[in-house]
């Protein structure tokens, strides 16, 4: 490869880079990275507590009052929010509380039979 090719070639590379930061700047990419690695953890720390809270054996109104906390915290935190969860990650959550429920409801009817 000559020098000439080399130059334009770094040139070209220079200029695509140049755009690809404008680009990734205008569209606040950063800024949302940033706000979703937040999101998610807050998400995380909110998943953590209520499932220990229904594992809890505190009496009903305890882990009422926990839960009642958390759906407080997780409204203060969608309207805190801002960058948007796709939709696909909501349907995957609300599958994955269905089949916590579904088995969680399953456990409770087994250990009723095996009481009986």
């Amino acid at each position: 490869m000559n020098a000439d090719v080399a130059k334009a070639l770094a040139a070209g590379l220079a200029g695509l880079a140049a755009v690809l930061s404008a680009v990734h700047k205008s569209l606040k990419c950063e800024e949302y990275q940033n706000e979703c690695l937040r999101l998610g953890a807050a998400y995380d720390a909110i998943a953590a507590r209520a499932a220990s809270a229904e594992l809890s054996p505190t009496p009903d109104d305890s882990k009422s009052d926990e839960l009642k906390d958390l759906t407080e915290k997780m409204a203060t935190l969608k309207e805190s929010a801002r960058a948007p969860l796709p939709d696909k990650y909501i349907a995957k959550a609300r599958s994955s509380i269905a089949e916590r429920k579904h088995a969680t409801n399953a456990d409770v009817s087994q250990a009723h039979k095996g009481s009986a």
